[in-house]
């Protein structure tokens, strides 16, 4: 059924494309809190617990995310860096690695790669550069499921929440 008129045209397709292109973002918003949150408790508690043996590469972490205002700290760690992160570790990555058959016919693998890589890019503790690693392989898996549809947007969106609770959490510390 399509009504038309002189200025806009109208079709049930393209309202039942945007109720499901809105269900897909609410559900992605859903999920990524549960999951973040989840593995946040996970990560602050294994933090607490090896932290005392943990071996210092190249400062703390929080001590630079922690040294300006918190509305350049949010605008930095919630919304200019998941939008470079997910480009370079994620998009850039995927891409560069399909063009490899050997990553092409197993996405483990660039999941796997792309964990190590993101893990390697956060380079202050051990302890962290393991924590990230495993976030970057949440990431890099999000990214592969969800291919071809928000792939981008939802790894951006997940990675925000996770930076937040950081923020929350590093300044209750």
């Amino acid at each position: 059924m399509i009504y038309t008129d002189k200025t806009k045209s109208f079709s049930i397709k393209k309202v039942n494309k945007y109720i499901r292109d809105s269900r897909a973002v609410s559900s992605i918003l859903i999920v990524g809190s549960i999951l973040s949150s989840i593995y946040f408790i996970v990560w602050f508690i294994s933090y607490k617990i090896l932290n005392g043996w943990d071996i210092v590469l190249d400062g703390d972490p929080n001590a630079s995310l922690l040294k300006g205002p918190l509305y350049i700290t949010v605008l930095e760690a919630m919304i200019i860096g998941p939008l470079i992160e997910t480009v370079i570790f994620q998009k850039f990555l995927y891409f560069i690695a399909t063009l490899f058959s050997w990553f092409r016919h197993n996405k483990c693998r660039i999941v796997i790669l792309g964990a190590f890589i993101f893990g390697l890019a956060h380079f202050f503790t051990l302890l962290y550069i393991i924590t990230t690693a495993i976030t970057g392989a949440f990431f890099m898996y999000l990214y592969v499921i969800k291919q071809h549809k928000y792939a981008y947007w939802s790894v951006v969106i997940l990675h925000s929440m996770i930076n937040g609770l950081a923020i929350i959490l590093s300044y209750f510390e």
